[in-house]
């Protein structure tokens, strides 16, 4: 298939990954199927983020190592505006949906049908359902599916986010993914993470922890986790890539807000989670990503960074563990404990300065990245921030402007069974 992108002013194939055709269980007269971009049969086009995240797990594999990936979404649920529904009853009944406390049993009393039918349309395409917690703030949902290859946990993510859309519009739901959902009339803010978990493995085993003690990490771990930390402010660039993302990290009260890692606490932007059954860690959670972030870049950004610790035997600093909030920010900074950076300017800046992830994005795609995002950063000011919210689409991280390749979705009325 041959397309022709007026933005970027060229023709490049795309050539689909028959592995991931699938019949849509939410529109059975419609199918996708994933595509890789090319600029012809042999040359891939440099831009797509797709072949960026191949590219990237196979440095990692040839060093010995694997990853096994998911991602959590956070998301808020709202029911459709009724016909004739007056102003102040959608008030009195918006402000009792966001006041349930993260936790609550009957919360799931409103969205059983709507979480049942998530999990089968995405059991239908192959996606296990694992976990469906409350969130934090009335009418959010945190949900994860099984842990996976790298590329097809980006694959993966993008099918969640539009089977739990899907899934909404059935049962008269808004699904909405945004870093952060302000509500005005209620006087209400709900921010919502996609927070990246891994594990590292080689030999088909996970190498989180060392071998001689259920304790610590492994030498191999320690490295790959020390290198994602040393570039998480150039990564934030690609993991939080929106001026719109970083109104999810205020107030300082919020999760992963703060540089460093540490053992089981959610304030730290890498956080190292040990088993339910053992006293040892098997997993660990990138904090500084949302919705608006491409799953192929924002995973391939992170292996390399790892890959790049692993090369320089980089070595964690000691954990964090305790709130940071509870110290007076002089008192923070005292103590060399840093807020993530505020704001996507410094962020661009600090992925244009950092070489090792300027130079695996490769010239055309790190030139073009950064072109675009600066130019959303400058004229995003000059647009109403609900209306700027609106043209953040649910599967690519820019809207002004075209570099997304990273799904394509072939649909067609009627279809040859036998493909």
């Amino acid at each position: 298939m041959c397309i022709r992108d007026s933005n970027l002013g060229m023709e490049f194939l795309l050539k689909p990954d028959y592995t991931t055709f699938q019949i849509l269980p939410y529109s059975p007269t419609h199918a996708r199927v994933i595509c890789d971009a090319y600029l012809n049969d042999d040359h891939v086009l440099p831009i797509c983020p797709r072949l960026f995240l191949q590219w990237c797990s196979q440095q990692l594999t040839q060093l010995g190592y694997q990853l096994k990936v998911t991602f959590e979404n956070q998301f808020f649920v709202e029911e459709f505006e009724e016909e004739g529904e007056d102003k102040d009853s959608r008030k009195n009944k918006q402000d009792i949906q966001y006041q349930n406390n993260a936790g609550q049993t009957d919360f799931f009393d409103q969205y059983t049908a709507f979480i049942d039918e998530l999990s089968d349309q995405l059991e239908a395409q192959g996606i296990n359902l694992e976990k469906v917690l409350k969130g934090g703030h009335g009418g959010q949902i945190s949900a994860l599916v099984s842990y996976e290859d790298p590329l097809e946990a980006a694959d993966h993510q993008i099918i969640f986010r539009e089977t739990a859309k899907a899934a909404g519009r059935k049962h008269g739901f808004k699904v909405i993914f945004l870093p952060k959902v302000v509500k005005e009339e209620n006087k209400f803010e709900i921010p919502n993470a996609c927070n990246i978990h891994l594990s590292l493995w080689k030999d088909g085993y996970n190498i989180i922890k060392d071998g001689s003690s259920n304790e610590n990490l492994s030498e191999p771990a320690n490295q790959f986790i020390a290198g994602i930390l040393k570039h998480v402010n150039s990564l934030m660039a690609i993991t939080a890539p929106t001026s719109q993302s970083y109104y999810r990290f205020e107030p300082i009260t919020q999760n992963g807000v703060f540089e460093g890692w540490s053992w089981n606490n959610k304030k730290t932007v890498l956080t190292i989670c040990e088993s339910v059954t053992e006293s040892n860690p098997t997993y660990f959670v990138y904090r500084a990503c949302d919705v608006t972030s491409n799953p192929y870049l924002a995973l391939g950004a992170l292996i390399i960074a790892g890959i790049d610790g692993m090369k320089n035997n980089y070595v964690l600093p000691e954990p964090l563990q305790f709130d940071p909030t509870i110290l007076p920010e002089q008192a923070r900074k005292a103590k060399g404990i840093n807020q993530l950076p505020s704001s996507l300017s410094v962020t661009l800046k600090s992925l244009q300065q950092d070489m090792v992830l300027m130079n695996a994005l490769g010239p055309k795609l790190s030139s073009l990245y950064i072109a675009i995002k600066e130019y959303e950063n400058t004229h995003t000011d000059t647009l109403n921030f609900m209306y700027y919210l609106s043209l953040i689409h649910i599967s690519e991280p820019t809207r002004l402007l075209s570099i997304s390749y990273a799904v394509f979705c072939l649909k067609k009325k009627k279809f040859n069974s036998d493909i």
